[in-house]
C-alpha cells in the first residue's frame, strides 16, 4: 500500500517536483549518514560514513547514467554520449564535503559491490536533507529511468521526471547534444513485448523488441546499439541492417540464429529474461533504448504508462468486437481453434498492431509484427495452432481453455494501458 500511495501522490502532483515533493523519509528508512569524498560517474559516488575513516561506494537507486571510461569500467573503454555531462551534474549536486543521508528499504541492497541507496543531500538554504539527488538528475535529462524491484518507492517519481525531460528533449533526449546527428531525419520506433507467452524464463524469446523504420527514408542501423535499462544485455545491430520505410527487425531476448525463423529475427542471446512483468502492487517496468554509432539516444520505449494510460496512442482505435468461447471439434487443436477472439479497427485510420496484445489470466498473445488493420477491418485470433494469414492468427495453445477465461479477455497495449475488455 505504501508504494500505491506514493504513485497516487506523484500522479496528482503537476509539474516538476520540488524538494519537499521529492522526499518521503517516513516511507524509506534512514540507513547511513556521511560526507561525500568524490564522484565516480553520473550515478555513483564515494562517501565516508560518520564515525568511519574509509570510504564506501554508493550507487543511486532509480536512475542510470550513460557510461564513462575509467573506474574499472571494462565494458566501456570510451565515454558514451551524455556520460561526461551526467558526471559533471552529479559533481555539481554532490561537491566534496557535502553531507548526505542514505535511505533504502533493504539495508543489504547492493549492486556490483556498491550500496544501493536513495540519497538526500543537505540543503544549506533550508537547513534540511531535502534534495533528492536522483530526482534532480532525472530532471536534468542526463539519466535514464532504472527501477530496482526491491526498492520501488520513488520509481514513479523518477519516471515522471524522465518523461518530462524526454518531452522537452533536454540532455541525452536531444540527439544533437552528441555532435552531428547520424542520418538526421531518421524516425525509428521501438515496441517492447515484455510478457512472453507462458513462463518468461522458459520462453525468453517470447520477450522481444520490434525496431521499426517509421519514417519516409531508408535508414542503415548497422552498428547501432539496442539496450535495456541495465547492463545485462546490449545488442549491436549486425551489418546489413538497412530498413526501408516501414521495414523492421524483431530482436528477441534469448538464444537463436539470426535470420531464423524469419529474415527479420535477431537474438540478444541473454541467459535470463530481460524485462520484468508489471505488478499491481507496485510501479514495476523497464525501458529499451536504441543508440546510434555516436551512442546518441535515437528511440526509446518504456512501460508501464503512468498517468497517461488514457492517452495511449492506440486508445479508441481498436477493440475486441466479438468472441466464440465454447469449444467445438473432435481434436484438442480443433476445439482450441473454435475459440476465437476478433479485434476490429473502429477508427477511420490505418492501425498497426505492433503495440497491442491480448491477455486472459496469465496467458498472453502478441500479434504478428507488421499486422495492419484498415478502417473497419478485423483480425481473428484462434486459440489453437495454425498458419497465420492476413485475417487469421493463432495463439498457439495445445488445447481449449475454460469459456470463462475467454470471456475475461483483455486487449492491452505494450505500455500496459487497457484498450478493450469483454464483456
Amino acid at each position: 500500500m505504501r508504494a500505491l500511495a506514493l504513485i497516487v501522490g506523484v500522479i496528482l502532483t503537476m509539474g516538476a517536483a520540488s524538494p519537499a515533493e521529492a522526499q518521503f523519509p517516513d516511507d524509506v528508512p534512514l540507513r547511513e549518514t556521511g560526507v561525500v569524498s568524490m564522484v565516480n560517474d553520473g550515478d555513483t559516488f564515494r562517501m565516508i560514513p560518520d564515525g568511519q575513516s574509509d570510504w564506501v561506494s554508493i550507487r543511486l537507486i532509480g536512475v542510470n547514467a550513460p557510461e564513462v571510461a575509467g573506474f574499472q569500467n571494462k565494458l566501456h573503454p570510451h565515454d558514451f554520449c551524455g556520460g561526461p555531462q551526467a558526471y559533471r551534474e552529479l559533481q555539481r549536486l554532490l561537491p566534496r564535503g557535502t553531507r548526505v543521508q542514505l535511505r533504502s528499504m533493504d539495508p543489504e541492497s547492493t549492486n556490483r559491490g556498491r550500496l544501493l541507496r536513495t540519497v538526500f543531500a543537505f540543503n544549506p538554504q533550508t537547513q534540511s536533507y531535502d534534495i533528492n539527488v536522483a530526482a534532480e538528475l532525472a530532471k536534468s535529462g542526463w539519466v535514464t529511468w532504472f527501477e530496482t524491484e526491491d526498492e520501488p518507492e520513488f520509481a514513479a517519481l523518477y519516471r515522471r521526471l524522465v518523461d518530462a525531460a524526454q518531452a522537452e528533449q533536454i540532455g541525452i533526449w536531444n540527439p544533437g547534444v552528441c555532435g552531428p546527428i547520424e542520418q538526421d531525419g531518421a524516425k525509428l520506433t521501438l515496441s517492447m513485448h515484455w510478457d512472453a507467452p507462458g513462463n518468461d524464463g522458459a520462453n525468453r524469446n517470447g520477450e522481444y523488441v520490434i525496431v521499426r523504420n517509421a519514417g519516409s527514408t531508408t535508414v542503415d542501423i548497422s552498428g547501432w546499439i539496442l539496450r535495456d535499462s541495465a547492463l545485462d544485455s546490449w545488442f549491436t545491430m549486425p551489418g546489413g541492417s538497412v530498413l526501408s520505410p516501414g521495414d523492421y527487425r524483431v530482436v528477441h531476448a534469448g538464444l537463436g540464429a539470426s535470420g531464423y525463423p524469419g529474415p527479420r529475427d535477431l537474438y540478444m542471446n541473454s541467459p535470463i529474461p530481460l524485462f520484468p512483468n508489471t505488478r499491481a502492487d507496485l510501479f514495476l517496468g523497464d525501458s529499451a533504448y536504441l543508440l546510434d554509432r555516436n551512442t546518441a539516444y535515437r528511440a526509446w520505449a518504456q512501460y508501464p504508462c503512468l498517468d497517461t494510460c488514457g492517452q495511449d496512442p492506440l486508445s479508441g482505435l481498436v477493440r475486441i468486437s466479438s468472441m466464440r468461447s465454447t469449444p467445438m471439434g473432435s481434436t484438442a487443436n480443433a476445439r482450441a481453434n473454435s475459440q476465437v477472439v476478433s479485434v476490429r479497427n473502429v477508427s477511420g485510420q490505418v492501425v498497426l498492431l505492433d503495440d497491442a496484445y491480448l491477455r486472459t489470466g496469465l496467458s498472453t498473445f502478441s500479434f504478428a509484427p507488421g499486422t495492419v488493420l484498415r478502417p473497419g477491418a478485423v483480425v481473428r485470433v484462434h486459440l489453437g495452432r495454425g498458419r497465420a494469414t492476413a485475417t487469421d492468427q493463432y495463439w498457439g495453445l495445445r488445447g481449449p481453455i475454460a469459456p470463462a477465461s475467454v470471456q475475461r479477455m483483455e486487449l492491452r497495449s505494450v505500455r500496459d494501458a487497457l484498450l478493450s475488455r469483454v464483456p
